[in-house]
């Protein structure tokens, strides 16, 4: 699906598969946001990059929001091909060194097959600008989900489309909003708070997930229901609101 006039959605739901890919076309090639799981994961990306004939445009950049197989399991295919692969600084170890309890997440997903670590080129931090072929993205760390877990950011048609991973969902008819898998071994409630209430005060009009359905207006009154959200769901003592 063409979402904007350089953003593709090039796997996900609507593709009867579970982890959203997206792809940025730069003056230089493609942008991937994730990269989904399994060969045949990768298949069907190269189905619909050729359907909106962008197959022959090189991968530059592979853009990793968390460290969860599901969207970096074909991260060194892309690699092996010259492709750029970045992710947080603090998931990037478990990214390169494949640590199995680590970096599996939720089940049921299609059956795992084996991970190929991958070599994390850029370790990226909070406020971190990347350019390439006239797109800038900016880097929002965002943990919680996972500790490195990081939103990508850009100006896109006069909107700032925010690339969410899995810190933020979509709920039905894009009324509302879901949190992220909390059975990862580095959760933190705490961290995934306080980065929800720090995205509540960002500007955002289009919300593009790493699961479910994007919504492509007032992303923004989202963000600030996901603090609403997270306090129904985990209020308890220990979650500090301040």
């Amino acid at each position: 699906m063409q979402i904007s006039e350089r953003i593709y959605q090039i796997s996900g739901g609507m593709y009867q598969n579970i982890a959203n890919v997206y792809a940025i076309r730069t003056d230089e090639g493609l942008i991937l946001i994730d990269c989904g799981e399994t060969e045949e994961d990768l298949a069907l990306m190269q189905e619909i990059m050729k359907r909106w004939d962008l197959d022959h445009l090189k991968v530059t950049h592979v853009l990793l929001t968390h460290k969860h197989f599901g969207h970096i399991g074909n991260a060194a295919w892309f690699s092996e091909r010259g492709a750029l692969i970045a992710a947080g600084v603090k998931d990037a170890d478990d990214i390169e060194q494949g640590k199995w309890s680590s970096i599996l997440d939720f089940s049921p997903f299609p059956e795992h097959g084996p991970y190929i670590p991958v070599h994390v080129d850029l370790r990226l931090h909070d406020g971190e600008m990347i350019e390439s072929g006239g797109v800038r993205i900016e880097v929002l760390e965002t943990p919680g989900h996972t500790e490195g877990s990081v939103m990508f950011r850009m100006e896109e048609e006069g909107r700032q489309v925010l690339f969410a991973g899995d810190v933020i969902g979509i709920a039905s008819e894009g009324r509302g909003v879901t949190l992220g898998w909390e059975g990862g071994e580095d959760f933190d409630m705490q961290a995934y708070f306080k980065s929800l209430l720090r995205l509540a005060e960002e500007p955002c009009d289009v919300i593009l997930p790493g699961h479910m359905q994007p919504v492509m207006q007032n992303g923004h009154i989202l963000l600030k229901k996901a603090v609403g959200t997270a306090l129904i769901k985990w209020r308890r003592p220990g979650v500090d609101t301040e």
